[in-house]
């Protein structure tokens, strides 16, 4: 057993040394401090940007020869209290989020890899997993506001690709690669690791699970591309 690592320890562990972070988390699951981090980033980028990401909304749906009443009524809605909405409802969404992916990350665990865990310790990989996304937050924060748009950024391998024009319909090989993010690539790596010490098994054995359930997720997203689109996902 690994000695138990402190709290600024295992914050940056998961970036410089996952597996001997995920031990430490190991002996004892927690999910707080990264949700708090998480939190405060995304309300820093909300806050920051939630006129520039109103502006681009209103951009899509003008693409998309929406009737100038539905823009017009949808402009005074997002020019209201109606903008903050995200703000309030987000971090509850994490936590959901979170708790979804917990719960089929451990009965595909215990269904392809066996052992001895729990959904606290499967829960507490996924949050501490998250802090990887603080990154792509503030990352995504500062695009977004020395471009003054959110369309046309990218961080997957869309950008060896044009960018679609608004309101036109993306090519599956678009999609597709829009499901090989830096920060997604790197969440699967630390789920991996953290499935494989919860579950004490090898890595090749944790990622049955993970890489398995990614790919059905690709297929699936791809397929049904256009409802996820108007989705928001």
């Amino acid at each position: 057993m690994s000695e138990e690592m402190g709290l600024i320890q295992k914050i940056t562990g998961i970036f410089t040394a996952p597996r001997q972070a995920f031990e430490s988390i190991d002996q004892k699951p927690t999910w707080l401090v990264p949700f708090i981090i998480m939190i405060v980033f995304f309300l820093i980028m909300q806050l920051l940007t939630i006129d520039i990401q109103m502006a681009d909304r209103l951009k899509i749906m003008e693409a998309k020869d929406v009737p100038q009443e539905q823009l017009d009524m949808m402009r005074t809605q997002l020019q209201g209290p109606a903008k903050y909405i995200g703000i309030v409802v987000g971090p509850i969404m994490i936590l959901l989020f979170w708790a979804i992916f917990a719960g089929i990350f451990y009965m595909a665990g215990n269904l392809t890899i066996g052992g001895d865990s729990s959904f606290k310790k499967v829960f507490a990989v996924i949050s501490w997993s998250s802090l990887i996304g603080s990154v792509s937050l503030l990352l995504m924060t500062f695009l977004m506001l020395s471009k003054g748009t959110s369309l046309g950024i990218a961080m997957d391998l869309t950008v060896l690709l044009d960018t679609p024009p608004l309101g036109t319909e993306k090519s599956t090989l678009y999609n597709i690669l829009a499901k090989f993010d830096l920060f997604t690539i790197w969440g699967i790596f630390l789920w991996i690791i953290g499935l494989s010490v919860t579950y004490k098994s090898t890595v090749k054995k944790a990622a049955i699970p993970i890489v398995g359930l990614w790919i059905l997720w690709i297929i699936i997203s791809v397929s049904f591309a256009g409802v996820f689109e108007n989705l928001g996902m």
